[in-house]
């Protein structure tokens, strides 16, 4: 797993990115259901309105995989997702 993060000086934003790079397994105990190995690309983007207040949005599994990360449960596609965040 492989991340980074970096906030841009001139502007309250955050970008924050992941690579999740899995290696080839087998997907049974017996070793007879192959994984291919497979590579999973995570992003975020948040912006900070003030101290208390900020908006994100945030996708997950950009490069579309989907092998099995757990015995026999494929791994869904693409999503893409947004919110905000209140410090209290």
């Amino acid at each position: 797993r492989l991340w980074g993060q970096q906030r841009l000086s001139q502007w309250p934003i955050i970008v924050w990115a992941e690579a999740v790079i899995r290696s080839s397994t087998w997907n049974d105990a017996t070793n007879t259901l192959p994984i291919e190995q497979s590579i999973q690309l995570n992003a975020m983007v948040r912006y900070a309105i003030s101290k208390q207040f900020g908006l994100y949005v945030r996708g997950e599994n950009l490069t579309n995989t989907r092998p099995s990360q757990f015995y026999s449960n494929n791994m869904p596609g693409t999503m893409v997702l947004g919110g905000f965040q209140l410090s209290l």
